[in-house]
């Protein structure tokens, strides 16, 4: 920086990560962030202009980009290439790209995305952003990887993620999509939801039932597929005696669009209830 000419007041760069932002700490650092509304409305309009879609088009595909401009175009080219704009599918085009930057990251150290995976495997699955310690905790990540995985998660793979608040989540859905399709099972980069389910759910099932929230483990349990998981907390649910299980139906239709959940939450856990009153809840 001391050896810059003093005509040169602006310094831009799209990389943030520690590694860059170190290098300006005596800088006066001004962040644009892609959630900021100036930035969605230049994306409403840009939409507006360049495409022939509805209002309601408009909305659904604002949100699907969340104020990223790249994934915005390339969802857009393809509604425009398929002539289909439900935005549900990754776009071919935006597949290739976090295949290319994943194997930009981990390709110098072929172990790295391995000793990643539960990272990556528990932010696939969980339904809200977790902090970092907590997500270590869930992942059982050993003393002497993490100041290397803490490493990448705030350098390389900080492209991929969103710190809000201490918290700590994916930067897109998308990416989830990518690494858990179910087509690109025998790649490289691909990891199993299931798996970070059970992180969770083993975690949650050390804790005291007054520390969780019960529909929660359900979730995380049902959507393991782990018999062993789903019997310990069946087992810990029928012990205590204070729970309000009728209320449970209700709330894991509310709190999860999850047929694994309901499923596991109506007929494994309250068959012990009569269809009375399943009736009255429904």
């Amino acid at each position: 920086m001391d050896y810059f000419p003093p005509n040169i007041k602006f310094i831009i760069t799209s990389r943030h990560i520690e590694q860059v932002l170190s290098k300006f700490k005596d800088l006066n650092v001004i962040q644009l962030s892609t959630f900021d509304i100036e930035n969605t409305n230049d994306i409403i309009q840009y939409i507006r202009r360049t495409s022939g879609l509805t209002e309601s088009e408009i909305n659904l595909l604002t949100q699907v980009s969340r104020g990223n401009f790249l994934f915005m175009k390339l969802y857009l080219h393809s509604c425009k290439e398929y002539n289909n704009c439900d935005f549900k599918n990754i776009p071919d085009s935006l597949e290739k790209i976090f295949q290319m930057n994943f194997e930009r990251i981990f390709d110098t150290e072929s172990n790295l995305f391995q000793e990643l995976r539960p990272i990556l495997e528990i932010l696939c699955s969980t339904t809200k952003p977790m902090s970092e310690e907590h997500i270590f905790e869930v992942a059982n990540i050993s003393s002497e990887n993490r100041r290397k995985i803490e490493s990448m998660i705030g350098n390389e793979l900080g492209h991929f993620l969103n710190f809000t608040n201490g918290y700590l989540s994916l930067l897109h859905k998308s990416i989830a999509d990518f690494l858990t399709c179910r087509s690109r099972k025998h790649e490289r980069f691909f990891v199993h939801k299931e798996t970070g389910h059970a992180l969770i759910g083993t975690y949650l099932l050390k804790l005291k039932f007054s520390e969780i929230d019960i529909i929660d483990a359900a979730y995380h349990v049902a959507m393991s597929k782990n018999d062993k998981l789903q019997s310990i907390l069946l087992l810990q649910v029928k012990k205590d005696t204070k729970l309000n299980i009728v209320s449970y139906p209700q709330k894991a239709i509310m709190d999860f669009n999850s047929d694994d959940t309901i499923y596991f939450v109506l007929v494994k856990r309250l068959n012990d209830i009569d269809l009375d009153t399943y009736i009255c809840i429904f």
